[in-house]
């Protein structure tokens, strides 16, 4: 997550480009906890049950997983390399 505030953040206009963290554990730290450590400026949502992995079908147990969604809200990208994501939202971006 880090690497999404320090590096990702910075290189899109906010306008065009939403980062969320889907926090999906109900054991560990919780993400209030994450967004302080790290300093976290982009929202961090709660899917203790799982219930979006199921529902986008994505791969559980994979993390940290990258999934990027279109402007219509397709699944566009399901990956765990970060810069994989970030060249798929370039493309989304006409960039």
């Amino acid at each position: 997550m880090p690497s999404v505030e320090d590096e990702v953040l910075p290189a899109f206009d906010p306008d065009a480009f939403t980062a969320v963290a889907i926090h999906s554990f109900a054991e560990g730290r919780f993400p209030a906890t994450h967004t302080q450590i790290f300093g976290l400026t982009f929202p961090v949502a709660l899917d203790y049950d799982s219930e979006q992995f199921r529902r986008f079908r994505l791969p559980a147990h994979v993390f940290p997983l990258n999934v990027v969604f279109d402007e219509q809200g397709a699944v566009a990208h399901v990956g765990t390399e970060l810069e994989d994501a970030v060249a798929v939202v370039e493309t989304l971006l006409g960039g």
